[in-house]
């Protein structure tokens, strides 16, 4: 048993050297970071077995997208392209493109994670520039493809610009939700949210942020964003990700409908509809409330632990 898993970390070793070893002059490099591949239980092997395979082609993806300049080139390198043309179209026109040297480029960490539907492959990566980028990739035609509106925090419409009035009065928009008066907050008040727009490659930067937001806690809205909250706290990843969470301490992410409704002084803002608890292309909202509660807290979990020791 000992040799078969000194054995088993030597292959995963390797399948990383080799992972990372550049495919071409452009080709990202491998860079040193917290967050490497981890993995546990008795899906261990299949998970390496399945990471192995998978990333080279991973980073063959993510190498052409980023050397593409055309619109057209970038497309066959996304998940679900025909849906996806239009939408990166509309996006581009808005915000500008994210110049990214591929060759300049080091790996950060991979892991698995379990889809509703499949598994798909999150990675991390850091440029001569400081920036962590974040890409998740889903097999697609037996083909290993970004998605797309996760990698660029895909909204309808920039943030700032929604909230000073532009645009339509509503739209689709990945956010980070940071909850006012957490602590004060007591069963059965509404939840007080302030919403802020992502910065690519700063995962840090909260961005520009919303009036306060309420949410009835009683909804289905208000129940999955407490369940977020609570697993956030507890250290629970969305469907299983290995990797460390860089999010601002205690934000969640949250891809949402927002209305914009006129004030007499200025607008006020309210989630028409909450997608999902995560800023993938998978409408499933990524939370279950009911197994959130059922879960026991994982700091009092670990203490209890401690105290049996």
């Amino acid at each position: 048993m000992v040799w078969k898993t000194v054995g088993g970390w030597l292959v995963l070793l390797m399948a990383i050297v080799l992972i990372v070893r550049p495919f071409s002059g452009d080709a990202p490099e491998r860079v040193d970071t917290d967050g490497g591949n981890t993995f546990a239980g008795t899906g261990a092997d299949e998970s390496m077995a399945f990471l192995e395979d998978a990333l080279p082609k991973c980073q063959q993806a993510l190498t052409g997208f980023l050397q593409s300049s055309a619109p057209e080139e970038r497309n066959q390198f996304v998940f679900s392209p025909i849906r996806t043309a239009s939408r990166m179209a509309r996006f581009y026109a808005l915000n500008p493109v994210a110049k990214v040297d591929p060759g300049t480029l080091r790996f950060g960490g991979s892991g698995v994670l379990r889809l509703p539907e499949e598994n798909a492959i999150e990675t991390r990566w850091t440029d001569d520039q400081g920036r962590e980028i974040e890409v998740v990739f889903r097999k697609e035609q037996d083909e290993w493809r970004i998605d797309w509106p996760h990698f660029v925090r895909e909204s309808d419409y920039p943030w700032p610009l929604f909230l000073a009035g532009d645009g339509e009065s509503e739209g689709e928009f990945r956010l980070l939700a940071r909850e006012r008066l957490a602590e004060e907050r007591k069963p059965g008040d509404p939840i007080s949210l302030v919403l802020h727009a992502p910065r690519f490659g700063d995962p840090k930067d909260e961005g520009p942020g919303s009036p306060e937001i309420l949410v009835t806690s009683d909804t289905r809205e208000g129940r999955l964003i407490d369940a977020a909250f609570r697993a956030r706290r507890d250290g629970v990843m969305v469907y299983g990700s290995s990797l460390k969470s860089q999010d601002p301490g205690g934000m969640i992410r949250l891809r949402v409908r927002i209305q914009r409704v006129p004030k007499e002084s200025g607008y006020g803002f309210q989630i028409a509809e909450l997608i999902a608890c995560h800023w993938l292309s998978v409408d499933d909202p990524g939370i279950d409330p009911d197994a959130v509660l059922r879960a026991p807290n994982q700091k009092e979990s670990d203490r209890s632990r401690i105290e049996e020791d």
